[in-house]
């Protein structure tokens, strides 16, 4: 339901007007000390692309902050008429709205931190935490389990790379554009231990769900912003799990707060052949 109704809100006059002018205020320069950071050409553009001038750009109170107020004020207008549209349209979302979640989630629809997510873009600076949600932002009804490899944390399945050599933990995600959505790495350690973790070679922002051997998770680390190319490696930041943790998965920034994953939450392995995977039912993780 969520993406269908961010394409219905992409979709519409109004908001592609109001994209337009964003984009015209970010694609031109400005005595703000950045000068012309890039050309940008949507909205997807910016987040893929957002580094910290970009931020500054479009804060509150400084350049580009009237676009970007009125980028929001546009989504959360055409959310609200498009979740009632679709909700008429499909019995099936009605009936997911009635629970209690869904109740949240529909009355949440007008607060700005959903709007986010529906818009893809946060005005924000990156240095502070993003509010906090009451209720998941995403659905997490239980879906069928891939066939290849994944990780489930509670009941939400993510579709999973695998990283259980030296050579894949050490390049991890580094070199890439973008995860798709809802798939992560995990990193699989045969001292059973997880290493510390910087965001080297690093494009697009992370966050980092630390499974201890309890097949809980034990530790979340959210919003972790990628540094800019060539950071020499004595500026990165060091990130550590401060309970043990014997795992460690990287999945997208904001699906932690998205799909409402929680410290204490139970996770488990599925079509994932490594002995040092322990998290599942039978204790291996490759179908027999």
């Amino acid at each position: 339901m969520v993406s269908e109704l961010y394409e219905k809100v992409q979709s519409d006059t109004a908001y592609k007007t109001a994209e337009a002018e964003l984009l015209e205020c970010m694609n031109t320069p400005h005595d703000d000390g950045y000068g012309s950071l890039k050309t940008f050409t949507s909205l997807d553009d910016i987040l893929e692309h957002y580094a910290e001038p970009v931020y500054t750009k479009m804060e509150e109170g400084g350049v580009c902050s009237e676009q970007t107020d009125s980028m929001f004020d546009t989504v959360e207008s055409l959310s609200k008429s498009g979740l009632a549209e679709l909700r008429v349209a499909n019995p099936q979302y009605d009936a997911l709205l009635d629970t209690e979640r869904g109740k949240v989630f529909a009355e949440g629809i007008g607060d700005r931190y959903v709007t986010l997510v529906f818009a893809k873009l946060s005005a924000a600076d990156p240095t502070q935490e993003v509010p906090s949600a009451a209720t998941p932002l995403v659905e997490t009804t239980p879906v069928p389990t891939p066939d290849g490899p994944s990780v489930i944390i509670g009941t939400t399945v993510f579709t999973a790379e695998i990283a259980d050599t030296p050579e894949l933990r050490s390049k991890g995600l580094g070199e890439r554009d973008s995860l798709p959505d809802q798939t992560g790495m995990l990193f699989i350690f045969p001292s059973g231990q997880a290493s510390s973790f910087w965001m080297k070679g690093m494009r697009f922002p992370l966050d980092f769900v630390w499974i201890g051997e309890d097949c809980t998770v034990v530790d979340l680390t959210e919003q972790v912003q990628h540094s800019p190319p060539n950071t020499p490696g004595s500026e990165l930041e060091i990130l550590e799990s401060d309970p043990p943790a014997a795992y460690t998965f990287e999945i997208n920034a904001g699906e932690v707060r998205g799909f409402g994953v929680e410290i204490g939450d139970e996770v488990r392995f599925h079509n994932i052949e490594s002995e040092h995977a322990k998290c599942c039912e039978s204790g291996e993780c490759d179908d027999e």
